[in-house]
Protein backbone atom coordinates (compact mmCIF):
# COMPACT_ATOMS: atom_id res chain seq x y z
CA UNK A 1 0.00 0.00 0.00
CA UNK A 2 1.00 3.73 -0.41
CA UNK A 3 0.62 6.14 1.77
CA UNK A 4 -2.73 7.17 3.60
CA UNK A 5 -3.73 10.41 2.32
CA UNK A 6 -7.46 11.29 3.18
CA UNK A 7 -9.85 10.08 5.58
CA UNK A 8 -14.02 9.95 5.68
CA UNK A 9 -14.92 9.01 9.83
CA UNK A 10 -18.25 7.55 9.14
CA UNK A 11 -20.70 6.02 11.73
CA UNK A 12 -23.17 3.62 9.75
CA UNK A 13 -22.96 1.99 6.28
CA UNK A 14 -25.22 -0.10 3.78
CA UNK A 15 -24.79 -2.79 1.00
CA UNK A 16 -26.33 -2.98 -2.38
CA UNK A 17 -26.21 -5.58 -5.23
CA UNK A 18 -26.85 -5.24 -8.92
CA UNK A 19 -30.20 -6.38 -9.82
CA UNK A 20 -28.84 -5.70 -13.58
CA UNK A 21 -28.76 -3.04 -15.66
CA UNK A 22 -26.77 -0.25 -13.02
CA UNK A 23 -29.77 -0.97 -10.70
CA UNK A 24 -28.66 -1.55 -7.06
CA UNK A 25 -30.68 -2.89 -4.51
CA UNK A 26 -29.94 -2.21 -0.30
CA UNK A 27 -29.21 -5.94 1.09
CA UNK A 28 -30.14 -6.29 4.63
CA UNK A 29 -29.71 -3.69 7.25
CA UNK A 30 -27.57 -0.75 7.38
CA UNK A 31 -24.52 -1.31 9.99
CA UNK A 32 -23.73 1.16 12.56
CA UNK A 33 -20.19 0.95 12.70
CA UNK A 34 -18.06 3.76 14.00
CA UNK A 35 -14.57 3.99 11.67
CA UNK A 36 -12.72 5.88 9.07
CA UNK A 37 -12.31 5.04 5.11
CA UNK A 38 -8.96 6.01 4.10
CA UNK A 39 -7.97 6.84 0.60
CA UNK A 40 -4.78 5.15 0.06
CA UNK A 41 -2.40 6.15 -2.87
CA UNK A 42 0.07 4.06 -4.76
CA UNK A 43 3.45 5.97 -5.28
CA UNK A 44 4.02 7.99 -7.86
CA UNK A 45 0.60 9.40 -7.26
CA UNK A 46 0.32 13.14 -6.06
CA UNK A 47 -0.39 14.18 -2.38
CA UNK A 48 -3.58 15.95 -3.34
CA UNK A 49 -5.71 15.24 -0.14
CA UNK A 50 -8.49 14.39 -1.81
CA UNK A 51 -10.37 11.21 -2.67
CA UNK A 52 -10.21 10.72 -5.89
CA UNK A 53 -13.11 8.74 -8.50
CA UNK A 54 -11.35 4.99 -8.95
CA UNK A 55 -9.19 5.50 -5.73
CA UNK A 56 -8.12 2.53 -3.72
CA UNK A 57 -9.95 3.01 -0.31
CA UNK A 58 -9.62 0.63 2.88
CA UNK A 59 -11.46 0.89 6.10
CA UNK A 60 -9.33 1.71 8.86
CA UNK A 61 -9.39 -1.41 10.57
CA UNK A 62 -6.23 -3.16 8.51
CA UNK A 63 -8.43 -5.24 6.83
CA UNK A 64 -6.28 -4.11 3.42
CA UNK A 65 -8.37 -2.56 0.26
CA UNK A 66 -12.23 -2.17 0.36
CA UNK A 67 -12.35 -1.07 -2.98
CA UNK A 68 -12.61 1.68 -4.97
CA UNK A 69 -13.77 5.19 -4.62
CA UNK A 70 -16.75 5.94 -6.62
CA UNK A 71 -18.61 9.49 -5.19
CA UNK A 72 -21.23 10.73 -3.41
CA UNK A 73 -24.61 10.44 -3.25
CA UNK A 74 -26.54 13.75 -2.10
CA UNK A 75 -30.74 12.77 -0.97
CA UNK A 76 -31.80 15.94 1.25
CA UNK A 77 -29.47 16.61 3.71
CA UNK A 78 -27.78 13.31 3.66
CA UNK A 79 -24.51 12.88 2.32
CA UNK A 80 -23.12 9.25 1.60
CA UNK A 81 -19.92 7.84 0.19
CA UNK A 82 -19.35 5.35 -2.54
CA UNK A 83 -17.62 2.17 -2.71
CA UNK A 84 -17.26 -0.20 -5.27
CA UNK A 85 -15.73 -3.51 -3.84
CA UNK A 86 -13.80 -5.71 -5.98
CA UNK A 87 -17.36 -8.24 -5.95
CA UNK A 88 -19.17 -5.54 -7.09
CA UNK A 89 -21.08 -4.60 -4.27
CA UNK A 90 -21.51 -0.78 -4.22
CA UNK A 91 -21.44 0.69 0.01
CA UNK A 92 -22.98 3.66 1.04
CA UNK A 93 -21.53 5.70 4.04
CA UNK A 94 -22.60 8.09 6.36
CA UNK A 95 -21.51 10.21 8.83
CA UNK A 96 -24.76 9.80 10.78
CA UNK A 97 -25.93 6.85 12.96
CA UNK A 98 -28.04 4.11 11.35
CA UNK A 99 -31.20 5.65 13.17
CA UNK A 100 -30.29 9.21 11.52
CA UNK A 101 -29.12 8.15 8.39
CA UNK A 102 -31.54 8.15 5.34
CA UNK A 103 -30.29 5.00 3.11
CA UNK A 104 -32.31 4.85 0.01
CA UNK A 105 -33.75 1.46 -1.05
CA UNK A 106 -32.54 1.39 -4.75
CA UNK A 107 -29.46 3.08 -6.29
CA UNK A 108 -28.54 3.76 -9.97
CA UNK A 109 -25.38 3.28 -9.75
CA UNK A 110 -23.09 5.05 -11.27
CA UNK A 111 -26.14 7.58 -12.69
CA UNK A 112 -26.52 8.52 -9.49
CA UNK A 113 -23.33 9.49 -7.84
CA UNK A 114 -21.55 13.21 -8.00
CA UNK A 115 -18.04 11.91 -9.53
CA UNK A 116 -16.27 14.73 -8.47
CA UNK A 117 -13.08 15.00 -6.12
CA UNK A 118 -14.48 15.35 -2.46
CA UNK A 119 -12.62 16.34 0.93
CA UNK A 120 -14.44 16.93 3.99
CA UNK A 121 -14.30 19.99 6.79
CA UNK A 122 -14.68 20.22 9.89
CA UNK A 123 -16.56 22.45 11.94
CA UNK A 124 -14.84 25.56 14.20
CA UNK A 125 -13.85 23.93 17.73
CA UNK A 126 -12.56 20.51 16.14
CA UNK A 127 -9.63 19.44 17.73
CA UNK A 128 -6.27 18.72 15.07
CA UNK A 129 -3.78 16.88 16.57
CA UNK A 130 -0.62 18.45 16.12
CA UNK A 131 3.06 17.82 17.18
CA UNK A 132 2.25 20.79 19.62
CA UNK A 133 -0.73 18.88 21.20
CA UNK A 134 -4.56 19.13 20.10
CA UNK A 135 -5.14 22.64 18.83
CA UNK A 136 -8.99 23.73 17.84
CA UNK A 137 -9.05 23.65 13.80
CA UNK A 138 -9.74 27.75 13.50
CA UNK A 139 -6.11 28.08 15.10
CA UNK A 140 -4.31 26.17 12.76
CA UNK A 141 -1.88 27.96 10.02
CA UNK A 142 -0.15 27.21 7.04
CA UNK A 143 3.20 25.31 7.92
CA UNK A 144 1.63 23.97 11.19
CA UNK A 145 2.60 20.37 11.75
CA UNK A 146 -0.10 17.61 11.87
CA UNK A 147 -0.34 14.46 13.06
CA UNK A 148 -2.60 12.28 10.18
CA UNK A 149 -4.70 9.72 11.33
CA UNK A 150 -1.44 6.76 10.24
CA UNK A 151 0.62 8.88 13.16
CA UNK A 152 2.53 10.43 10.28
CA UNK A 153 3.73 14.38 10.27
CA UNK A 154 2.66 16.59 7.56
CA UNK A 155 1.56 19.81 7.31
CA UNK A 156 -1.06 22.63 6.61
CA UNK A 157 -0.93 23.22 2.87
CA UNK A 158 -3.47 25.97 2.92
CA UNK A 159 -6.45 27.50 5.02
CA UNK A 160 -9.79 28.37 4.61
CA UNK A 161 -13.40 28.95 5.85
CA UNK A 162 -16.70 28.27 4.48
CA UNK A 163 -20.47 29.22 6.41
CA UNK A 164 -23.01 26.42 7.07
CA UNK A 165 -26.58 27.17 7.50
CA UNK A 166 -28.39 24.28 9.15
CA UNK A 167 -32.15 25.66 9.53
CA UNK A 168 -33.19 22.92 8.08
CA UNK A 169 -31.73 19.88 9.32
CA UNK A 170 -32.99 19.46 12.68
CA UNK A 171 -31.64 17.20 15.58
CA UNK A 172 -29.42 15.40 13.82
CA UNK A 173 -25.39 15.74 14.07
CA UNK A 174 -23.53 17.79 12.73
CA UNK A 175 -23.30 17.87 8.60
CA UNK A 176 -19.99 17.78 7.08
CA UNK A 177 -18.87 19.92 4.03
CA UNK A 178 -18.11 18.24 0.90
CA UNK A 179 -15.89 20.43 -1.16
CA UNK A 180 -14.23 20.31 -4.80
CA UNK A 181 -11.54 21.42 -5.90
CA UNK A 182 -13.25 23.84 -8.23
CA UNK A 183 -15.74 25.58 -5.95
CA UNK A 184 -14.21 25.86 -2.37
CA UNK A 185 -11.70 26.08 0.38
CA UNK A 186 -10.89 25.11 3.88
CA UNK A 187 -8.68 23.91 6.45
CA UNK A 188 -8.92 19.94 6.40
CA UNK A 189 -5.36 18.86 8.26
CA UNK A 190 -7.50 14.90 8.43
CA UNK A 191 -7.51 15.10 4.70
CA UNK A 192 -3.90 15.34 3.46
Amino acid sequence: MGATLAVYAFRSFQQYIDTGGGNYIAVGAPFDNDDDLIDVETPPAPDDGFFDIGEDIAIDNGGGVTGTFQGTLTIGLDEFVAVLTPSNVVLLFAVNDVATANFPATLAYPGDLNQSQFMVCFAEGTLIATRNGELPIEDLNIGDTLITANGRETFVKWVGRQTVVKVFSGPRLPIPVILTKANSWCVSPRAL
